[in-house]
């Protein structure tokens, strides 16, 4: 019986043991390239009279992209006495590197007197199973 259980585990775990190898260092090494990508953002000097009070970065798979591309978002949430045209003003004028690209950074005022920066970029990877 000993032997039958550890041969059913042995055709279990192997084959899911191989899966783990093939899918999971793809999404460790997506997730140092956003970390790395949100470092930059982090880095870059705030504009004046403005303090973050939340960030959050995430991938996903890029919308309106065909096959298997990951968009990677770091989004800050800045409260500011500039107006939303001047927080616009001054990230345009930003040279913030993406993943692999120059970063696209987009600026909003929801209700509430804040001002969400979203900068973000998009890269081919086939093996990151939340891109594809």
């Amino acid at each position: 019986m000993r032997i039958l259980m550890g041969c059913l585990t042995a055709v279990v775990l192997i084959p899911l043991a191989g899966a783990l190898w093939l899918f999971v260092p793809p999404i460790w090494e997506e997730n140092a390239r956003l970390d790395k990508f949100q470092g930059r953002v982090s880095a870059y000097p705030l504009p004046p009279r403005t303090q973050v009070s939340d960030s959050d970065a995430a991938i996903d798979r890029a919308p309106d992209a065909n096959g298997d591309y990951c968009e990677y978002m770091v989004r800050l949430t800045l409260q500011t006495e500039l107006s939303l045209a001047d927080i616009r003003d001054y990230y345009n004028k930003a040279d913030i590197a993406g993943v692999s690209n120059p970063a696209q950074i987009y600026a909003e005022s929801p209700a509430g007197g804040s001002v969400v920066v979203e900068f973000s970029d998009i890269d081919s990877n086939p093996l990151d199973l939340r891109c594809t």
